[in-house]
């Protein structure tokens, strides 16, 4: 493999060599006198110097001090007033011709299932011993699973969850 010192050398040298046969090439052929170069036109003076004058000799608005970009804008206008964005509004009426907007009872109202309503014959108290019974159940089956995670072998498992079924069965109101 060569090195890259030689590699460079050869580049350096077939450069050399294209460049100094195509100007020899050129020198040979061209001929020795130039053709006559036309003489510069004066450029034409446009029509509106004076704007062009005006407008060069006006300050700059892009002003920059103490390294602060500042810029000067004159604003042409009026501040709006609030009728201007409400002109047409009736507040007492509201959005809504004749009345306001619904409420959220009203939406409510509207879009609940009439299913919903009623409590379907079930009495307060139930709901309550119902919600008893399963909280009791809750409890029941926690305190076995703890159990039955601390047995050590098969038998007291067997144990543990023949007393869980026999509490869950009092709990339903069987044996």
């Amino acid at each position: 493999m060569r090195s890259p010192r030689l590699t460079r050398l050869a580049a350096f040298a077939l450069a050399g060599v294209v460049c100094a046969s195509a100007a020899s090439a050129q020198t040979s052929t061209g001929s020795t006198t130039n053709p006559p170069k036309p003489p510069p036109q004066a450029p034409s003076v446009p029509e509106n110097v004076d704007r062009i004058r005006d407008r060069v000799n006006t300050p700059p608005t892009l002003v920059i001090t103490d390294g602060q970009l500042r810029i000067y804008v004159e604003v042409i206008g009026r501040w709006p007033h609030f009728y201007e964005y409400t002109k047409g509004t009736d507040f007492l009426k509201g959005p809504a011709g004749g009345r306001g907007a619904i409420t959220h009872n009203e939406l409510l109202g509207g879009l609940t299932p009439k299913e919903l309503y009623g409590s379907g014959g079930i009495s307060v108290s139930e709901i309550l011993q119902g919600a008893v019974v399963n909280w009791l159940g809750q409890m029941v089956i926690k305190k076995g699973l703890k159990e039955i995670s601390a047995a050590r072998n098969s038998d007291e498992i067997a144990k543990i969850r023949a007393r869980i079924d026999r509490e869950l069965e009092a709990l339903k109101g069987g044996k």
